[in-house]
């Protein structure tokens, strides 16, 4: 692994990821069925379960198109622990008679758009314009 590579492309990545999985806003679904998670409980599990989402899809994109091994690497490490941690959460969910989201919402859904259809998909670029 370069220097570039260890401390500048993936601390950028880890960035992006960090910023994209922060709790967002979402417009109140009337059909959402929130079992018995309070509202604000609710709102956090929806978030994290769509910010998971956009991880694994982000950690995919990292593997399949990555020329770099860390990036792949790093992108493979994304996808199997965020999405251990999106079962995790739907189990909870589950149990609690709760329903999540099975695609990605508002921001999240957004910022995949952007991902999956930047040029080349250089996920590097998408940081460094």
């Amino acid at each position: 692994m370069n220097c570039l590579t260890k401390y500048y492309v993936l601390p950028c990545l880890t960035m992006l990821v960090a910023q994209v999985a922060v709790v967002s806003t979402f417009a109140a679904d009337p059909n959402e069925n929130r079992g018995e998670f309070s509202a604000s409980d609710y709102k956090f599990a929806r978030a994290a379960a769509c910010g998971g989402m956009l991880e694994v899809n982000l950690g995919h994109m990292a593997v399949d198109h990555s020329q770099n091994s860390a990036v792949q690497q790093f992108g493979q490490h994304m996808v199997t622990d965020h999405g251990k941690a999106g079962q995790d959460l739907q189990q909870i969910a589950s149990r609690k008679g709760a329903t999540l989201p099975a695609e990605l919402m508002g921001k999240h859904q957004r910022k995949w758009i952007v991902c999956r259809n930047y040029p080349g998909r250089n996920l590097t670029r998408l940081i460094w314009p």
